[in-house]
């Protein structure tokens, strides 16, 4: 786990980190701290077998502010056999545009309201098939952007 000095936020340590990978680190439980990362257009989890919820829930002291990834373009999750969602609805992905989901067979829920700006949410169709959704309407709207993985996914990721 990853603490922070009381005094120190993780955007003040890490102003303009623009990608984050984590690979192979098993004892890595969520990675809601990323949040707070301004700059942060791409983070890879790869093999990190005890995330259950990649965001824990976060929210803004007075209720009033949505948590958000502002920089956001691409997500990679591959190979997380314990994670069952993502965030909760309340966390916004506004710059999203790349979301890959590989090898997380327990993924329950997709975090989106809308697609906003996805352009592609590639996972193999079983994983598609298995989510559950609140509304049938964004099932049909994202459906579109759904493509499986390339068979040489494996080397690329």
């Amino acid at each position: 786990m990853i603490e922070w000095p009381q005094n120190i936020a993780p955007e003040d340590l890490l102003p303009i980190l623009s990608e984050l990978n984590f690979d192979s680190c098993h004892n890595l439980k969520y990675v809601s701290w990323t949040l707070y990362l301004p700059c942060l257009r791409e983070l890879n989890l790869f093999s990190c077998g005890n995330i259950v919820q990649l965001i824990e829930n976060v929210g803004g002291s007075s209720g009033t502010t949505k948590p958000t990834f502002p920089s956001l373009v691409e997500l990679s999750l591959r190979n997380l056999p314990e994670m069952q969602i993502i965030c909760d609805q309340s966390i916004t992905f506004p710059s999203l545009e790349k979301l890959w989901i590989l090898e997380c067979p327990n993924l329950k829920k997709l975090p989106f309201q809308s697609p906003g700006k996805l352009k592609i949410i590639q996972t193999e169709r079983e994983c598609w098939e298995r989510l559950e959704w609140e509304d049938n309407d964004l099932k049909q709207e994202l459906q579109p952007l759904v493509q499986n993985p390339p068979p040489d996914v494996c080397s690329i990721m």
